[in-house]
């Protein structure tokens, strides 16, 4: 019990202290509590940086990073004069058409990226499915993105509409799957990492300030760490195990004690 008591206080020091080191503790969108507005936070954040006129004025070099994911891969999207729009009106919500898209990219030839984007909200009614039919209608190449924190549907059947008397909208060909939790959260670590942004400070630390919140939002914190190497820590050792009941006790009559 004393070694592991020990082996404890040494992982939760390692990891106070590289927390005071980086700051992790400090997020200015946890401060001003905006960590889960998708409209005016997540969306206006992701699509100021697709946006090749965008404030950071650096081009289309962060979208051009956007594109190198693998569902674009095929679809030779002209990133230079895109047009990036945000809350894009598409006409009155129907079953099968309208409403507003989160984020809407067109390049110059026509060519389209739509993203729905979701962080707690619920799926709205048939809202996959009108924005295909509305892509489709365009009669060009899209893609069509429904964006999530761990990669999943809120409810698959509720928004892309499925039902016997309709074309099955099918994952992978029809709309894609993106996650906060390893796409988006590997494209922002690869904005921050491009030379042009070393040099722009306010930029640089934006970003980090976004990525330290997508981490905080998908379980990816220090904090988050120091609990799986807690875990590993009583899981490889059969003693602790076996004793950890008895840790427990202690620690009760210790709280109490205090």
């Amino acid at each position: 019990m004393e070694n592991l008591l020990k082996e404890v206080c040494r992982i939760s020091e390692k990891y106070i202290n590289r927390e005071l080191l980086s700051g992790e503790y400090y997020n200015i969108f946890q401060v001003i509590d905006m960590t889960s507005n998708e409209t005016g936070v997540h969306s206006a954040f992701i699509a100021d940086l697709l946006n090749p006129k965008g404030r950071h004025r650096m081009g289309d070099v962060f979208l051009k990073l956007f594109l190198e994911m693998d569902i674009f891969k095929d679809m030779n999207f002209e990133s230079a004069n895109a047009i990036v729009e945000r809350e894009k009106y598409i006409g009155e919500v129907t079953d099968e058409t309208g409403g507003r898209i989160d984020i809407h990219i067109m390049d110059s030839s026509g060519k389209c990226i739509i993203i729905e984007n979701k962080i707690y909200a619920s799926d709205q009614d048939n809202q996959i499915r009108r924005y295909y039919n509305y892509a489709e209608s365009l009669k060009t190449e899209y893609r069509l993105i429904y964006l999530s924190l761990f990669g999943d549907v809120h409810d698959e059947d509720k928004t892309t509409g499925n039902d016997k008397n309709k074309k099955q909208l099918v994952q992978g060909v029809n709309y894609h799957i993106l996650s906060y939790e390893k796409d988006i959260l590997q494209w922002l670590e690869k904005c921050r990492s491009k030379d042009e942004v070393s040099g722009r400070p306010m930029i640089r630390e934006a970003i980090n300030h976004y990525i330290n919140l997508v981490k905080y939002l998908t379980n990816q914190t220090m904090h988050s760490e120091m609990k799986k190497e807690l875990e590993q820590l009583i899981l490889g050792n059969n003693e602790y195990i076996r004793n950890i009941s008895t840790l427990k006790k202690a620690i009760e009559l210790s709280e109490i004690s205090l």
